[in-house]
Order: C-alpha cells, then sequence, then structure tokens
C-alpha cells in the first residue's frame, strides 16, 4: 500500500517536476523518504525567525509574542530561534521587530551551517558567498561580534542586498569585499571559512513557484560543479593550518555534493580531511558512497544530507580540518 501512494505522489511530482529530476532523487533519497521529500515541494514551511542578540533582548521579545498570541516552538540544538506557524509571517514581517533588525527570517537548514563552523571570538573568519548575509550575520551573533568577519559577494546586486542586511543587523565588525571567490587572494588567512555554494538549488524547488525549477537541468548541475571546486580549492589556500572548512549546498545532486568533496580531498592530497558533524537532532539520510559507478572518499559518511520536511530546506554539508595543529580545532 506504501509503495502504490508512493508511485502515485511520484506521478503527480512529474506533472509539475521535471522528470528527470524525480528519477533522480528516487535513486538518490531511500525510498521510505521519498514521500515525505516529495511533500516537501508543495508544503508551505512553517516560519523560523532567529532574535538579534547584537541589538534585542530576548525577553522583551518572547513577552511581545505572548501578547500577541503567537505560538512558537523552540529548536533543542539552537536556543536563538524559534519555530512560528506560517500563518503568521505576515504580522511578523511587518512587526517593528523586523523593521529595526530584531529578528530575521531563516530556514532551520541554514542556521545550522554556522553551527558546524564552531565560530568563535576573536578568530578570523571568511565567509566567501556570504550574500544575502544570513549566516554570516548568524556568525557574528554567535561570536558577540568580536571575530574579524569577511564576507564575499561577487554579484553587485547581491553584494549592495548584503550589505543593507548586515547594516540592519547592526553587524560591525565585518569587512566585506565584491570579488569572485574563486580567485580572490585575500591578503590574510582566516581560522575558519564557509563556503556556502551557488548551486542547482534543488532543495528549494516548490510546486506552486515555476521559477523555482525553470532552469534546472543536468548543464546547470555541471556548470554549478565547475563554480564550486573553484570556490572550494581556492577556500584551500585562504585557511590556516589546523583551520575549519565547511562546504554547504541546498541541493541533492551527487554531482555538487559528494562527487565535490571527494574530488577536494584528492586534488589536496591529504591536507584535508572531512570530520563528523553531529545531526543526531536533525531529520538526515546516509551520503551517497557512490553515483554512476563512481566510488568516492571514504570519509564521505561523516557528510551530512538534511531532509526537507515542513520546516527546513533539503542541505548538503560537509566539514573539513586542514593539516597542522592548532588546538582549537581539534576534533
Amino acid at each position: 500500500m506504501l509503495a502504490l501512494y508512493i508511485n502515485s505522489t511520484i506521478r503527480v511530482a512529474m506533472g509539475v517536476l521535471p522528470a528527470l529530476f524525480i528519477e533522480r532523487l528516487k535513486e538518490i533519497v531511500p525510498d521510505t523518504f521519498i514521500e515525505d521529500v516529495l511533500k516537501s515541494f508543495q508544503q508551505e514551511k512553517e516560519v523560523v525567525i532567529r532574535w538579534n542578540s547584537l541589538q534585542a533582548n530576548k525577553d522583551d521579545f518572547l513577552n511581545w509574542l505572548e501578547q500577541e498570541q503567537i505560538r512558537f516552538k523552540t529548536i533543542p540544538w539552537y536556543s536563538d530561534a524559534y519555530i512560528i506557524p506560517c500563518d503568521k509571517r505576515e504580522v511578523l514581517s511587518r512587526s517593528h521587530w523586523s523593521d529595526h533588525g530584531l529578528i530575521y527570517f531563516q530556514n532551520i537548514s541554514s542556521l545550522f551551517i554556522p553551527i558546524v563552523l564552531q565560530p568563535q571570538q576573536g578568530e578570523t573568519i571568511i565567509d566567501l558567498c556570504a550574500a544575502p548575509g544570513s549566516k554570516l550575520s548568524q556568525i557574528a551573533m554567535m561570536t558577540n561580534d568580536d571575530a574579524d568577519l569577511i564576507g564575499n559577494e561577487p554579484i553587485r546586486k547581491r553584494f549592495y542586498r548584503m550589505r543593507s542586511v548586515l547594516n540592519l543587523l547592526g553587524v560591525k565588525n565585518v569587512r566585506l569585499h565584491m570579488k569572485d571567490g574563486r580567485t580572490w587572494k585575500a591578503p590574510y588567512l582566516a581560522d575558519k571559512i564557509l563556503v556556502d555554494a551557488p548551486c542547482s538549488s534543488e532543495g528549494r524547488f516548490e510546486w506552486a513557484n515555476k521559477k523555482s525549477v525553470k532552469y534546472w537541468s543536468l548543464r546547470k548541475i555541471k556548470e554549478m560543479r565547475h563554480k564550486q571546486k573553484g570556490l572550494l580549492l581556492n577556500a584551500s589556500r585562504l585557511l590556516k593550518p589546523g583551520g575549519r572548512l565547511v562546504y554547504s549546498t541546498c541541493t541533492f545532486a551527487p554531482e555538487e555534493n559528494e562527487a565535490v568533496v571527494s574530488w577536494f580531498i584528492k586534488k589536496t592530497k591529504g591536507d584535508f580531511s572531512l570530520v563528523p558533524i553531529d545531526t543526531r537532532q536533525l531529520d538526515q539520510y546516509p551520503p551517497l558512497t557512490s553515483w554512476k559507478q563512481r566510488t568516492f572518499d571514504p570519509g564521505i559518511h561523516h557528510c551530512a544530507r538534511l531532509l526537507p520536511n515542513s520546516v527546513a530546506d533539503a542541505f548538503f554539508v560537509a566539514s573539513f580540518i586542514k593539516k597542522g595543529y592548532h588546538t582549537k580545532f581539534i576534533n
């Protein structure tokens, strides 16, 4: 019965999503999760808001939620964000809390990526693909704006949007650059680098939004993979020995995920090793050990694939440590 229902769901999905994408998805996601993944593309997701400790008082915000009779759920692994019913999005977005940068809307999967990076006060931290500033501003908050933050975004429109977001949220200790992250020669090495790479964005497909799937193709995946390799390789040059490098995408495509990670490990000739990621409190499924007759690096099981659901987008994340002694980064 379950198999029949799943097949029915797939048939409906094929009328909306690219048929080739669905066929690939069936090879990537275990059968037990296919139904939920397909449902996630048509769900209006619950709202996740991160309160801004740089400018706001948490108790004041929680009191306001109570006064407005807005129900919320806490996130066990991140105490500075809350899950709000989707029908309260407009109330929150039109509130003074949003207007003055006291809260910020951010998908729960996106919130998890800076957790993996483990930013600390006093560190030099580069976000190589930083627009629109979600993760960079979260890192600023996690370090109490007491880290040397560098945000880079090569596209002019996105760069100025990022700058506006950071200004609104009160992030002060940040240097911004508009450079190609694949070739940028930064005058400083970082303790930690985040490469939240541009990708085919399969994890953000929406049945009701044809634009979200309009540009999807195998050619697009290949184009993104080429960019991702360049970004990771340049990040490897900008990182101090012993430093942490986190790579993430919001796509299912193994060519952009496990294949890129496996290539990077081989390309850097043992200078980088994958370390485990604690995903025990998140919906997840195993990373792929092979794809289309290609077997990936044995350490690939340390990566994480986050399942999309009623609150989360699909994400892939890998965490590397660069060879070299640095006690802060021993895992």
